[in-house]
């Protein structure tokens, strides 16, 4: 019988540290837009220093969460191309100011 090769503490280690990375960008997502009403996803990428790929990542799970929702009453024109904006629901209010202290 095989044995199966021990995780590396390294991987482990970075497991835990990309995903605290996250959980703080989420919550930096979160405190943009109780700061600022609403931003697209490229100003909040932007804003964080991650990719656009990544912004939507958080985007989709924050949503998920009913923490945020897309508005429909501002978006910005971008060679063309509209760029929704997205704004804090009730919830996400909540967890910036009980959570993080806004």
């Amino acid at each position: 019988m095989k044995k199966k090769p021990k995780k590396s503490v390294a991987v482990s280690s970075d497991r835990k540290t990309g995903m605290k990375r996250a959980q703080q960008d989420r919550a930096k997502f979160l405190e943009l837009l109780f700061q600022h009403g609403e931003l697209s996803i490229d100003a909040i990428a932007q804003a964080l220093r991650i990719s656009g790929g990544m912004a939507e990542y958080h985007r989709d799970i924050l949503s998920a969460g009913g923490m945020i929702t897309e508005t429909y009453t501002g978006f910005e024109w971008l060679e063309g191309s509209r760029r929704q904006k997205y704004v804090l629901l009730p919830r996400g209010r909540e967890y910036v100011v009980k959570c993080l202290g806004a």
